[in-house]
């Protein structure tokens, strides 16, 4: 079965949650129904949450109601589970909406993005069954990253957070800056984080970057109402893989996914490439137990090299079997007695990564201090709790924050900032500043009233979860305020000057 020494909850949820479970796995299913009469509703509907399938139990289990209506518990469970899977459906339509709009605005300006990870699938699963989903991953192309922020802010959408992060050790990234935009809705919700809006590629765990060629083989696909760029198959699993890198754990869902994927490409699927860029991105065995998992419990048939080619040796063959972790008692895949296995499973990604890039040193220290980190925050990195104006040079990553520079009930409404004319005003006025690849300038290194200018506005640098307290924010808006001021004196810098 799907999982070892498993839970009730959880072998039901691994015979149900699949997309296409067999007449033999339904039949199961409901042997295990009417064996177990006294399940709790709440505890099935969190755990097929938690691993990603809600909507493929309720379906799944919806065929067996019809043929056992006298389980009481079973009219519990759709008591719960549809109104949430209605609530999430309109969610749905509502990010592929949001998604419509950005796709005009972005076109307007002659900008380029690729949808990633699960919105890429919606339109393969099927349509009484559709994937469960939260937000809306993006890659936009860096020359326009910023004006693809300020497109989200014309559609009603603003970031909360922007990671920028230097990754010294990836061939790809010629600049060294990654970065993820959440973008929060206006009305200020703290749970609607709809879109994901990353520059350059789909970042795996700690300091890697998927290194593929996903610009070069992106296909148009319809997501929603309107065909856009997506990744190709092999790219989907690619990401699939560094997702599972990152968080250190495999879901159910990712399982129905690369199903799903390898159903949709038949004969064309290029296993060549798939092999070629997960032995570059260190992905191998992660794709392996993957695979394996797929062949053994969907019954999915696989070239018999591909599986031959991947398999691992020594220590590697354990960490392919971490993939998958129950969700028991606590549903929390970062704590209890699942925590020893993904931390393992995530160093032994960072010491395959940085063996091949720096070495046998680097790869023990870098692992090593990535698998404190995870012990302590489910990162392989320092997270900052409170505001800690960070060196980028060597901390390789800093947190920042939207600003706007405010005094009083007045604001400046930023239109535009000609980084090149900061630049020659900053060597005037002796202000010290960094650049940060080719669109962000550091305002006053280093200094408690550093700020961030990029083309289309200002920022800060925050705690890592994006938040400031409000004496903070106040007084960096109006430092904020002062440097506009000085700005605007170079003329067609900024915007006007305009009534909150």
């Amino acid at each position: 079965m799907f999982f070892r020494n498993e839970h009730p909850y959880n072998r039901l949820v691994g015979l149900v949650g699949k997309l296409w479970p067999s007449k033999k796995e339904m039949r199961q299913a409901k042997s295990f129904l009417h064996e177990n009469q006294n399940l709790d509703a709440t505890t099935l509907v969190d755990i097929a949450w938690a691993q990603g399938v809600a909507p493929q139990v309720y379906h799944n289990i919806l065929c067996l109601k019809e043929q056992s209506q006298h389980l009481t518990f079973l009219n519990q469970f759709f008591l719960q589970a549809q109104q949430d899977l209605e609530e999430r459906k309109k969610y749905i339509m509502r990010l592929f909406a949001d998604l419509e709009l950005f796709h005009a605005e972005v076109s307007a300006i002659g900008g380029r993005f690729m949808v990633i990870k699960g919105a890429c699938f919606q339109n393969l699963y099927p349509a009484e069954s559709f994937r469960q989903m939260g937000d809306i991953d993006l890659v936009i192309s860096q020359d326009t990253v910023w004006k693809g922020i300020d497109a989200f802010k014309r559609i009603r959408h603003r970031p909360k957070r922007i990671r920028l992060e230097k990754y010294p050790y990836s061939a790809q990234s010629s600049d060294g800056i990654f970065g993820i935009a959440e973008m929060l809705d206006l009305d200020g919700d703290p749970r609607a984080l709809p879109f994901d809006l990353h520059l350059g590629a789909f970042p795996g765990c700690g300091d890697s970057i998927l290194e593929s060629n996903m610009w070069d083989r992106a296909i148009p696909l319809r997501v929603g109402h309107r065909e856009v760029l997506v990744a190709s198959l092999e790219d989907c699993i690619l990401i699939i893989c560094s997702h599972i890198s990152r968080h250190g754990y495999a879901k159910l869902r990712d399982l129905n996914d690369t199903h799903v994927v390898l159903r949709h490409a038949g004969n064309n699927f290029d296993w060549d490439y798939l092999y070629q860029f997960a032995r570059k991105n260190s992905l191998q065995t992660i794709l392996y137990g993957l695979l394996l998992r797929l062949q053994r419990d969907y019954e999915v048939e696989l070239p018999t090299e591909v599986i031959s080619k991947l398999k691992p040796d020594g220590l590697d063959i354990l960490t392919s079997k971490f993939l998958f972790k129950p969700g028991r008692e606590n549903l929390n895949f970062h704590g209890g007695r699942r925590l020893f296995l993904g931390r393992f499973l995530q160093t032994a990604f960072l010491y395959r990564y940085y063996l091949e890039r720096a070495g046998f040193l680097t790869a023990t220290k870098e692992s090593l201090s990535g698998l404190y980190f995870l012990f302590q925050s489910g990162r392989p990195y320092r997270l900052w709790r409170q505001r800690h104006i960070q060196s980028f040079s060597s901390n390789r990553r800093i947190v920042i924050i939207p600003i706007e520079a405010t005094t009083h009930k007045e604001c400046w409404q930023i239109e535009q900032i000609l980084l090149p004319k900061v630049q020659k005003f900053a060597a005037k006025s002796g202000i010290a500043i960094e650049w940060v690849g080719n669109q962000v300038i550091i305002w006053n290194v280093g200094h408690p009233n550093e700020l961030l200018l990029t083309p289309e506005g200002i920022y800060a640098q925050s705690p890592y979860d994006g938040h400031l307290c409000n004496n903070t924010l106040e007084k960096i808006q109006r430092i904020a305020w002062e440097v506009v001021s000085q700005l605007s004196e170079v003329g067609a810098i900024l915007g006007k000057l305009v009534a909150l």
